[in-house]
């Protein structure tokens, strides 16, 4: 059975399975952005079928892609010596 509100004739059908959103977004840290340039729809339908399905906006921390740690090198020479010109 549908769930109310889903489009059973969607263009974009990946996003009527919750269980493939939630993980593209929860689990593999993508934006609302970054999952609709990767359908080819707007962000607003990403968003749309996110809040049908339930799936709560994450803020930066709770974003696996932002979990990385973050660092700078104080020391110019040794950057470049690392080949890590941009952490300067």
């Amino acid at each position: 059975m549908t769930p109310p509100g889903v489009r059973t004739g969607c263009r974009y059908a990946a996003l009527n399975n919750r269980d493939w959103l939630n993980d593209q977004y929860t689990h593999q840290g993508k934006s609302d952005r970054m999952i609709a340039a990767e359908l080819g729809c707007c962000t607003s339908t990403v968003w749309y079928y996110r809040d049908l399905h339930g799936i709560p906006s994450l803020n930066l921390k709770q974003c696996p892609r932002h979990r990385i740690p973050r660092f700078r090198i104080r020391n110019p020479q040794l950057a470049v010596e690392l080949g890590l010109e941009g952490m300067v």
